[in-house]
C-alpha cells in the first residue's frame, strides 16, 4: 500500500495543515522530532483531518486573480465615445473611441449583418470604415445606378465627450465610395443626442430611423411605426412626392447651402448635412459647440416637438392643452368684459335718475 504524503503549507500551534497532491488540505499534529518547516514534505497515513473548505477557497482566489486580470484588460480597451450609424437598406451601428477609431460594429438588420461579414472595419479610422461599408453595399446592389438611393447617417456623441469626426469628412468618405462605384445618392447626416439612441435601443431600430420616424409624424405623413424600421426610402419619397433630404433638413435649425469643393462652410460646427442627388451644393445645419449656453436651449427646444407632444396628452406643451388654456382664457375675459358692460350701464343709470 502506497503511503499518504503531503506538503506543509502552514503551521499553526501543535499542528500543521499539508496539502497532497489530490489538491485536499488536511490539518495533522505535528511530526515527532521537531524541525519541521514549511515546504517539507510528511507522512499523513493514520493522522490526517481533512480541511475540505480549503480546496474551494484556493478555487475561489483562483477565479478572483482571473476577474481582475481581465478587469486591468477591458480597462486598457478603448472606449466608445461615440456611435455613427449608417442606414442605407443594411443598418450599421459603428462605435467610436476618442481616437476615431472603431472599436466594434453591429448589423442592427440582417442586410447590415450580412455587410459585415464581409468587410472587417473594427480598428480602422471612422472615415476609413464609411468608405469600406459605402463600398460594399455597391458591390451587393444596395446602391445601384438609379437615381432612387439615399443614405440616412447620424451621429451621436456621448454627453461630457467632445465631438470624435466632423460631419463633412464622414460625408466625404460617403462620396469618395460612390464616386468610385459611379452611383449617386441623396445623403443625409444628423448629429442626434445620446437620448435619442438610447430611445432607438429601447424600439429596437436604428438612431437613423428613429429620426425619420418622428420627421414623418410632424408632417403627418402615412408611415406606420410597425413598418419605419424596414420600409425603404425611396418608396416614402415616392409614394409622398418627397425628399428625405428636405424631411429631416428643413425647419431643423438654421440650415444655408454651401459648395463644400469651393471650400465653403470650413471651419464652422456643423449639426446637420444634406445633400441633394446631383447637386454641388450641399445645405449644412450649423450651430455652436457642445457645452455653450445657446446649444443647451437649442436642444430643449427641440425635445418639445410635436412627436413628443403628442405623446404626452397631459404636458402643457400639448397643442390640445394649449387650445383649451387659449379658449379658457377667451372666454374668461369674454365674461369679464360683458361683467363691466353691465356694471357700466347700471352705473350711467343710477348718475341719470339721481341727476333728474
Amino acid at each position: 500500500m502506497v503511503e499518504e504524503r503531503g506538503m506543509i503549507v502552514k503551521i499553526e500551534g501543535r499542528s500543521c495543515i499539508a496539502v497532497t497532491p489530490a489538491g485536499d488540505f488536511v490539518e495533522v499534529p505535528l511530526p515527532k522530532g521537531g524541525g519541521i518547516r514549511i515546504g517539507q514534505e510528511i507522512s499523513l497515513a493514520g493522522r490526517r483531518k481533512r480541511i475540505p473548505y480549503l480546496r474551494y477557497l484556493m478555487a475561489a482566489a483562483s477565479f478572483l486573480i482571473i476577474f481582475l486580470t481581465s478587469q486591468l484588460y477591458i480597462g486598457r480597451t478603448p472606449q466608445a465615445v461615440a456611435y455613427l450609424t449608417m442606414d442605407i437598406n443594411p443598418s450599421i451601428e459603428l462605435a467610436i473611441s476618442d481616437e476615431g477609431k472603431v472599436v466594434s460594429c453591429s448589423g442592427l438588420n440582417s442586410d447590415g449583418e450580412k455587410i459585415l461579414s464581409q468587410v472587417t472595419v473594427k480598428g480602422c479610422d471612422l472615415e476609413q470604415a464609411v468608405e469600406i461599408i459605402v463600398t460594399q453595399a455597391i458591390a451587393d446592389k444596395y446602391l445601384t445606378t438609379d437615381d432612387s438611393n439615399v443614405i440616412l447617417t447620424t451621429l451621436t456623441v456621448n454627453e461630457d465627450s467632445n465631438p470624435v469626426v466632423d460631419l463633412e469628412h464622414v460625408y466625404n468618405a460617403i462620396k469618395t465610395s460612390m464616386d468610385s462605384g459611379g452611383v449617386v445618392s441623396e445623403v443625409v447626416i444628423e448629429a442626434v443626442e445620446p437620448e435619442m439612441r438610447q430611445e432607438a435601443v429601447e424600439s429596437g431600430i436604428s438612431t437613423g430611423r428613429l429620426l425619420l420616424q418622428k420627421k414623418t409624424f410632424e408632417k403627418s405623413l402615412p408611415v406606420s411605426v410597425s413598418e419605419i424600421g424596414t420600409i425603404r426610402f425611396d418608396k416614402i419619397e415616392r409614394e409622398n412626392k418627397v425628399s428625405i433630404v428636405n424631411l429631416i433638413g428643413e425647419g431643423s435649425g438654421d440650415v444655408r447651402e454651401y459648395n463644400l469643393e469651393k471650400g465653403e462652410g470650413a471651419g464652422i460646427v456643423k449639426k446637420g448635412l444634406y445633400a441633394e442627388r446631383r447637386n454641388n451644393n450641399i445645405k449644412i445645419k450649423t450651430g455652436p459647440q457642445r457645452g455653450q449656453g445657446s446649444e443647451k436651449g437649442k436642444n430643449n427646444e427641440d425635445k418639445q416637438n410635436k412627436y413628443d407632444n403628442e405623446n404626452k396628452p397631459g404636458s402643457e406643451n400639448n397643442q390640445y392643452t394649449r387650445d383649451n388654456e387659449n379658449n379658457q382664457n377667451n372666454n374668461d375675459n369674454e365674461n369679464r368684459n360683458r361683467y363691466d358692460s353691465k356694471n357700466s350701464s347700471r352705473s350711467n343709470s343710477s348718475r341719470y335718475s339721481g341727476s333728474r
